[in-house]
């Protein structure tokens, strides 16, 4: 993974942002299974390899994926949390029913699964999450975008790495520019 990260911050130094300031110390193995804990799922492979190198970014720095926060692990664990808490007292449900999405093919139902890790945050409520809940026709850990006011659950890509792939790429080729 530091061959996707060098790729990842020969990218974002274009656009003239102090990554060292922007950038968290790697995560360590007591921070990986405190985080897999707490949350009771076991992360993918390439997830924690991209973790041990950078954990996240500070919040108050720029949004580095996408436009969004690229979460550390204590606030995976705190935007989790939110959605676990209004799954659990009930805000999902909708005239005594449980609220549906409108998902892409192999991403389930639900308005929210406690199975999709946000592992980055917009600052509007909507992540990019890990998603180890799939259907039949998904893929184990793949990255599905998920909005907390909007019913669509949008499949992104098939693992974290492709994900991350797809972000450099994007930034390459000048398809996603950061506007600062």
């Amino acid at each position: 993974m530091e061959d996707i990260w060098d790729q990842l911050l020969d990218q974002l130094a274009e656009y003239d942002i102090d990554l060292e300031e922007a950038l968290n110390p790697g995560a360590g193995e007591h921070e990986i299974i405190d985080t897999e804990t707490k949350l009771k799922i076991k992360f993918p492979l390439d997830f924690i390899e991209f973790y041990k190198i950078y954990n996240g970014q500070d919040e108050m720095s720029d949004n580095l994926i996408y436009g969004h926060e690229l979460l550390s692990f204590n606030r995976i664990i705190a935007e989790w949390k939110i959605w676990k808490q209004l799954f659990d007292k009930g805000n999902f449900n909708k005239n005594g029913k449980i609220q549906k999405s409108s998902p892409d093919k192999g991403i389930k139902d639900d308005w929210w699964n406690p199975m999709w890790i946000p592992f980055t945050y917009d600052g509007s409520g909507n992540h990019y999450c890990l998603d180890l809940d799939p259907t039949d026709d998904g893929h184990i850990a793949q990255i599905i975008q998920v909005s907390h006011d909007e019913d669509k659950r949008l499949f992104v890509a098939k693992s974290f790495k492709e994900f991350i792939e797809k972000y450099i790429n994007d930034l390459k080729t000048g398809k996603f520019v950061i506007d600062l």
